[in-house]
């Protein structure tokens, strides 16, 4: 019985393991399938572009590095989403994406993404408005605005013109540009340029804007008040200098100054040059006891506008003057290299025979260029050569000699007074005695003239120019350092010329006149 329930229950296990018999195993073959293999792009204003991805395997993708900067890649369900930034260019980049498989016996797939360069031949910038050239005027302008643009949104400058960058301004907001100028204060209209380009030379053309600005309206002299010499001729000249931009204008000589024509015989025109804007006057000798006036009106041709009158003077002729010169002189040869001797005397005792002691000192100085030389001649000096020679004779505060027994001429302003007098000098100190017609030793030579004195040597030993000092003054600096004097003369003559010069010496070559007397 027990025989036949173990017999029993192997058949059953028997049917059991018959029923689950394991069926052999079937799987896909691994695959991976990527399009396009190439996406191409315009050089801007592209859409994303998809790559299709399909298969049974997982992948990655790996874009090339360097094309971060302008390449954007995106997972989406197709597959993978490229985009791609304009290409401000003239040259096409390319960049490749790589699509690999997560199956060793798959190979890796890429996809070369292109982009095509920029035609900037298309491009253009524009502005608005249109007007050239822009026109200011000459004074109280306000900014003209422009508004520019430029084909694909490019960054754009404006750069003024060199010659212009002083009173032409060009300033860049948002997409405007204000253009400004200075006031114009000259006589003539002035023009520039302001240039439009993009930033980057991409070969667009620029844009240039012609700006021109009007001048300042101008009708005037230089000087309405001219006081002439009287010698006549060419020493009785004057120029009188016009300021025009109005057009035309003209000039007449009149004796009165209300704008009605009056002959007037002494004075006249001898040139008008408009271009210049100048009218040369010219004055005959005045010999008529007394200064006499007369006008030059100047009109502006077809104008309402009021004429413009000068007033012309011209001196009384002193018939009694000596000097020799017939205009003003500046002399330069004195500056440095000059000679000098001082016949010095610090005050006279008490007992000397005009009434002593005296409150000042007395400086008589002799100064010449170094091309002229100072020799004996017959006991007394005299000066050959050619070049300038100057005479002072003044008197300062009574001084005593410094530590070191040497005499310096004290610092100030001397002028030339008429009431200087070497017989009443006690309360006379800081004047210089003007110059009087030698009364020895002769006026050619010239070799001890009275008070103060110009000359002018012309290489032969003879003075070609002699002017006695009669106005002005000497202006003395000394520079304690050095020992050197800067004497700034500042003279007229009895003809009213002017003689200037500066002269630098250490009047070192000093006698001093005390016991003698």
């Amino acid at each position: 019985m027990k025989t036949y329930y173990y017999c029993l229950i192997a058949c059953f296990f028997a049917v059991l393991l018959s029923g689950c018999k394991k069926e052999p195993k079937t799987t896909a073959a691994p695959e991976l399938t990527v399009t396009p293999g190439e996406l191409v792009f315009a050089a801007s204003e592209n859409e994303p572009k998809i790559i299709q991805v399909t298969g049974n395997v997982e992948w990655e993708y790996r874009p090339e590095e360097a094309a971060s900067s302008w390449m954007t890649i995106e997972e989406v369900e197709e597959g993978l989403s490229v985009s791609v930034k304009d290409n401000i260019s003239e040259e096409a980049r390319q960049a490749t994406i790589r699509i690999m498989p997560l199956a060793a016996e798959l190979s890796i797939q890429t996809v070369t993404v292109k982009q095509v360069a920029t035609d900037f031949s298309t491009f253009e910038i524009t502005v608005s408005p249109e007007t050239t050239p822009i026109a200011f005027e000459a004074v109280g302008n306000t900014p003209y605005a422009v508004e520019v643009a430029v084909t694909g949104d490019l960054a754009w400058n404006a750069i003024v013109n060199e010659g212009s960058n002083g009173w032409l301004h060009a300033a860049k907001k948002g997409s405007t540009l204000e253009i400004s100028v200075e006031d114009n204060e000259w006589l003539e209209s002035r023009s520039g340029t302001v240039q439009i380009g993009t930033v980057d030379d991409l070969g667009i053309e620029p844009v240039v804007l012609q700006v021109i600005q009007q001048a300042k309206p101008a009708f005037s002299i230089a000087s309405t008040n001219i006081t002439l010499e009287p010698y006549g001729g060419i020493d009785s000249q004057a120029t009188i200098v016009v300021i025009c931009n109005m057009g035309t204008w003209d000039a007449v000589v009149s004796a009165t100054a209300d704008g009605t024509v009056t002959p007037v015989d002494w004075l006249s025109i001898k040139m008008i040059d408009d271009y210049y804007g100048s009218i040369v006057i010219e004055a005959t000798e005045n010999q008529t006891g007394a200064e006499r006036t007369a006008y030059v009106v100047v009109s502006l041709d077809g104008s309402e506008q009021e004429p413009i009158v000068v007033t012309v003077t011209q001196k009384l002729l002193n018939t009694d003057a000596i000097s020799t010169l017939t205009g003003p002189v500046n002399f330069t040869d004195m500056e440095s290299g000059v000679n000098d001797y001082v016949y010095f005397t610090p005050t006279y005792p008490e007992d000397n025979v005009f009434g002593g002691p005296y409150k000042s000192a007395i400086w008589e100085i002799d100064l010449w260029a170094s091309s002229v030389e100072r020799y004996k001649e017959s006991y007394m000096d005299n000066y050959r050569g050619a070049g300038t020679r100057l005479r002072l004779y003044l008197r300062s505060e009574q001084i005593s000699h410094n530590a070191d027994g040497t005499y310096v001429l004290p610092e100030g302003s001397y002028p030339i007074s008429t009431e200087y007098s070497d017989r009443n000098p006690l309360d006379m100190p800081w004047l210089l005695a003007p110059g009087e017609a030698s009364l020895y030793g002769g006026d050619p030579a010239m070799r001890y003239p009275i008070g103060c004195w110009y000359m002018e040597l012309d290489g032969e030993n003879t003075y070609v120019e002699t002017a006695p000092l009669t106005g002005g003054r000497l202006i003395v600096d000394y520079n304690e350092t050095t020992g050197e004097y800067q004497l700034n003369c500042q003279f007229t003559d009895d003809r009213g010329n002017a003689i200037t010069g500066v002269i630098v010496t250490k009047l070192d070559n000093l006698t001093e006149n005390y016991t003698e007397l």
